[in-house]
């Protein structure tokens, strides 16, 4: 059962700042994670990403107050950035932290010169699959049984971020 501090949302306390993730945002990723997620990355596995023990991994997160509230976890390959976890605090949710995270992101990813991004979503998250889209994500295949928690689909979306068409505003 809920208590009510998990079940709170909070008021907006202020400007949002991103940065990578060190070993001290852990606990808050995790938290993040595992409530985020039924069948959720193992610490270590989270651990890993944010000590970049593969040289291409990233952590951004997302900070509110000095507090960690959302993250993004993604590979660059080639060209490319690979999404592989996304996710915000369920108290957060609703208030614009995950399109400015993926903007980032994305942002960043222009910066250094990578021309496309790619994701897969759970066919059922209608919400991240909106959010992608307005982003300018594209579908552009599925990948039948891919999660293997409960053999549901996943929808492969991809920008090409050169495109201005699909560079977010502001960005």
């Amino acid at each position: 059962m809920s208590t009510p501090a998990e079940t709170t949302r909070f008021r907006f306390p202020g400007p949002i700042a991103f940065d990578y993730a060190d070993l001290d945002d852990l606990p808050a990723i995790y938290e993040i994670e595992t409530r985020s997620f039924p069948t959720h990355w193992s610490y270590r596995v989270l651990r890993d990403e944010v000590r970049r023990a593969r040289p291409h991994s990233r952590v951004l997160v997302a900070r509110c107050a000095d507090r960690v509230v959302a993250f993004a976890i993604y590979w660059i390959v080639i060209d490319e950035v690979h999404l592989l976890n996304f996710a915000v605090h369920p108290a957060y949710r609703r208030l614009g932290i995950a399109r400015r995270l993926l903007e980032a992101v994305l942002a960043e990813g222009r910066r250094m010169g990578l021309v496309r991004a790619t994701l897969e979503v759970r066919v059922s998250n209608d919400g991240a699959i909106e959010l992608y889209k307005e982003a300018g994500f594209v579908t552009v295949a599925m990948r039948r049984g891919y999660y293997q928690d409960t053999g549901e689909d996943a929808n492969v979306m991809w920008i090409d971020m050169a495109d201005e068409k699909t560079t977010p505003r502001g960005g």
